[in-house]
């Protein structure tokens, strides 16, 4: 095996460098494109939303976020940490307006959940069953709700 010197190294060394740095870029500016659309906006996921919470939230389809996000390949596997593109649904904080139907009927009003706030605390303050506050924002789980989110009282 032939011993490279000590310039031939750094050459090799730079090239590689190079390389990686080229592909990096290339795939940073493929991955964070925006779709052709011009009413949407980007929504960072947060551990524990699937597609189906998040679409709720704006009110667009997951068919809709899915053809707007070609690399999510399956619909049931979303990752903490990504961006994904929410085409013409609500803005981020708009929360619909009184009358809008929820899963379970017509929401009354929208209520914004903070921080540290349970279901059970959020149904007492309406006066409204938990399980009511689950029917109407398709919950499955009384303990699994998100600071952050808008949740529909019916």
């Amino acid at each position: 095996m032939k011993v490279l010197n000590h310039f031939s190294q750094r050459k090799l060394i730079w090239a590689l460098m190079f390389a990686i740095l080229a592909v990096l870029l290339l795939t940073a500016a493929t991955t964070e494109a925006a779709p052709e659309q011009s009413c949407g906006f980007y929504h960072f996921v947060r551990r524990g939303e699937t597609l189906n919470m998040i679409s709720r939230q704006y009110g667009v389809s997951v068919d809709a976020i899915l053809r707007a996000n070609p690399q999510i390949k399956n619909q049931n596997v979303i990752y903490a940490g990504t961006n994904i593109y929410i085409p013409c649904g609500r803005p981020p904080g708009h929360p619909g307006y009184p009358g809008q139907p929820g899963m379970g009927g017509m929401c009354h009003q929208w209520h914004y959940v903070s921080y540290g706030q349970t279901l059970s605390q959020i149904a007492s303050m309406y006066h409204v069953p938990p399980y009511r506050l689950m029917q109407a924002n398709g919950l499955h789980n009384p303990n699994l709700i998100f600071a952050g989110t808008y949740l529909c009282i019916p």
